[in-house]
């Protein structure tokens, strides 16, 4: 199975789509995946523009489930703003509101709010952390990253 968790309006033909709202094939809270998606039941998995909106105190609890879930050899797809692309930003513009937007997220619901920020190195870091081995890493304005179980 390839699962996007967290997809919002990204819908794959193919894949299965999680979310908290919307019409998606599963429904439900993030930490109740495991009662939806099988131990090692996962190809890959998509996670983009997702992990910034947890608490940092659970990014490498949310990484560990997400890893729970891809088969031995399966790969995970993760994109985040880039912090320091938005510190660099806001230097050379101090009144640039939109950037101040994208680093605290949209806010236009309760879901739409970013806890966490994420450098590469970081990113990297905490996936190594969880055991992941880091395939690719793009630092943009957003972190594009592939790593593998």
């Amino acid at each position: 199975m390839n699962l996007i968790v967290c997809s919002g309006t990204r819908i794959k033909e193919g894949w299965v789509s999680h979310d908290v709202q919307g019409d998606v094939d599963i429904k439900c809270d993030f930490w109740d995946l495991p009662e939806h998606v099988k131990p090692e039941s996962c190809d890959k998995i998509e996670f983009t523009h997702a992990l910034e909106h947890f608490a940092m105190g659970d990014t490498l609890a949310v990484l560990h489930q997400l890893k729970t879930m891809l088969k031995e050899g399966g790969e995970i797809y993760i994109e985040v703003p880039n912090f320091y692309w938005h510190a660099e930003q806001i230097i050379q513009n101090p009144k640039n509101r939109q950037i101040v937007e994208y680093a605290f997220g949209g806010q236009l619901d309760k879901y739409d709010f970013h806890y966490n920020g994420f450098t590469p190195e970081i990113l990297a870091e905490d996936l190594r952390e969880v055991g992941f081995t880091v395939m690719s890493l793009q630092p943009n304005s957003s972190i594009e990253c592939t790593a593998r179980k």
